[in-house]
């Protein structure tokens, strides 16, 4: 077995990032094979799911890249149509932005914001239209921003957005397609 690098890690992950996988952060470096997670996202239940948000609501059916429409993209910079990327929990789409940077939205009827791993970064509660939502910045590192929308205490629409090294700018590209898809979610 190979053992990886610092560097070779970091390679790994630059070349994951360039593919357009924005919503995958290498998760440790250790010894092994890199371990790619879904930003903002955990397999269970940290904490109890307390959104607010009306019981029953549901974005089963909702598609995630038919929630940012061609002039929408065009106006966040995307250069092209989102790419479906779905993940055990959620059914993801991203799109690619000039400069390495990438957005994904990704919608889970098995996960409310109360299940966003905030193991790492800033977590604020914030308000998108008329649902209650949370803000992670630099959850995977800096560059990183994540808003997940409440839908119910079960279901939610989470947005990454991925800019280099720029939080802040991330956060103002993550809060943007966030207000874009707010009316669109039940």
């Amino acid at each position: 077995m190979t053992t990886r690098t610092p560097s070779t890690r970091s390679a790994v992950c630059a070349v994951l990032a360039t593919l357009g996988i924005g919503i995958v952060g290498c998760a440790q470096q250790a010894p092994g094979t890199p371990s790619p997670t879904f930003v903002g996202e955990t397999t269970a239940s940290t904490s109890p799911s307390s959104s607010g948000a009306a019981a029953g609501k549901s974005v089963a059916g909702l598609d995630p890249c038919g929630l940012i429409d061609s002039s929408e993209a065009a106006q966040l910079g995307a250069t092209g149509p989102g790419q479906r990327h779905d993940l055990s929990n959620s059914r993801g789409c991203m799109w690619r932005v000039p400069g390495s940077n990438t957005f994904g939205v990704s919608v889970s009827d098995k996960l409310g914001i109360g299940d966003l791993d905030i193991s790492s970064g800033r977590l604020s509660t914030i308000t998108v239209g008329r649902h209650e939502g949370r803000k992670l910045e630099e959850g995977s590192g800096p560059g990183n921003c994540d808003v997940a929308i409440a839908v119910s205490a079960t279901s939610r629409a989470l947005i990454t957005a991925v800019a280099g090294q720029d939080t802040a700018k991330a956060c103002d590209v993550a809060m943007r397609v966030a207000n874009a898809i707010e009316p669109k979610l039940p």
